[in-house]
């Protein structure tokens, strides 16, 4: 398959690296502890003002390079472009998967990818919306006409809302977080990579706005935090299993369907049974043939054929690998075995 032939390094069955055995603790806890020491060093000090007060010109009074060519070309518009492209070929791969048998393994990590480059800036836009910050330049402070307030201050009455907290243009750049994700198990140096090049490029679009006055430092900051949440959110309900540690068993229902998975030593295994008109609908669209499934009919029973497993592709992403039914397995059941920790 395409997808195979552009990996160089044959995937892990198994991620134990500490990243992988303590997940929520390292990509959950580790960011909301930096939450918090945000909030306690920025609502505390004056670092956001000391930082943009070297761009700050009492003579003007103002920011000499809010204008600036290369600042508000190049650093402000040219550098969503490539984002953008890269978004809108990303989502023409997963339309194409719909097509095409090569990118049918790749289905979901497409998808999750677009929705990480998306929805991560929009929950930046929307919060911009409703938490009234204002930009710099629009403070008093900086030759403008609202009061600086912090994070957690209430703005005074009669105070227009501001809408600058946290960076919209940085999130753009924070939105590639989610390359990290799809390859921290199996490719850690190229999962490393992705998330280097993803807070630096996000880190740059946010700094040339600070510089032009529009954004304090922790405006960025912040940015980064939130779409790295939505990337994880997106991740936890898309590519990575449900599994309690320790062997528990896990039960939900969805849409009159029933999941039930319990641990073994290499791996969880799911138990799904599914209605056969919602499986039939399920595994035409979102589990297609050879994204590491079994074929079934409308009634939900396996029929004969080789089902290809998910050898992760260049993206190198967690994919669900078919094992044989036991005996006495109902009809409409079907066991699926991840190698997530």
């Amino acid at each position: 398959m395409l997808s195979a032939r552009l990996s160089s390094d044959p995937p892990d069955t198994v991620c134990r690296s500490f990243r992988c055995r303590h997940f929520h603790a390292v990509h959950l806890g580790v960011p909301l502890l930096l939450a918090l020491v945000l909030l306690a060093v920025f609502e505390t000090s004056n670092l956001d003002r000391w930082i943009s007060d070297f761009y700050f010109d009492p003579a003007l009074p103002g920011f000499p390079l809010r204008r600036d060519w290369f600042l508000e070309t190049v650093m402000h518009r040219w550098t969503k472009y490539p984002l953008i492209l890269l978004a809108l070929a990303l989502l023409g791969g997963w339309l194409a998967s719909f097509r095409f048998a090569a990118l049918r393994t790749q289905r979901r990590v497409l998808l999750f990818l677009v929705l990480a480059m998306g929805l991560g800036p929009a929950a930046v836009g929307g919060l911009k919306q409703v938490t009234g910050r204002h930009c710099p330049y629009d403070l008093d402070l900086y030759g403008g006409a609202a009061p600086y307030t912090r994070l957690l201050e209430a703005a005074p009455a009669g105070v227009k809302p501001g809408a600058c907290w946290p960076g919209g243009h940085a999130s753009g750049g924070f939105g590639l977080l989610g390359f990290y994700f799809i390859w921290y198990r199996r490719r850690p140096r190229r999962a490393d990579a992705a998330l280097a090049i993803a807070l630096v490029y996000g880190f740059a679009m946010g700094w040339g706005r600070l510089m032009q006055g529009a954004h304090f430092l922790s405006h960025n900051l912040w940015a980064a935090l939130v779409c790295w949440l939505v990337a994880l959110l997106l991740y936890r309900l898309m590519l990575r299993p449900n599994v309690a540690p320790g062997g528990a068993g896990i039960k939900r229902k969805l849409s009159g369907a029933v999941y039930s998975s319990s641990r073994s030593s290499l791996c969880p295994r799911y138990a799904i049974s599914l209605k056969p008109y919602l499986w039939t609908a399920v595994s035409r669209f979102l589990l297609p043939p050879g994204e590491g499934h079994e074929r079934r009919d409308a009634r939900g029973r396996a029929t004969q054929g080789a089902v290809a497993e998910d050898e992760g592709g260049f993206f190198g992403a967690d994919g669900p690998h078919p094992i044989p039914l036991p005996e006495g397995e109902g009809e409409n059941t079907m066991r699926v075995c991840r190698s997530d920790p």
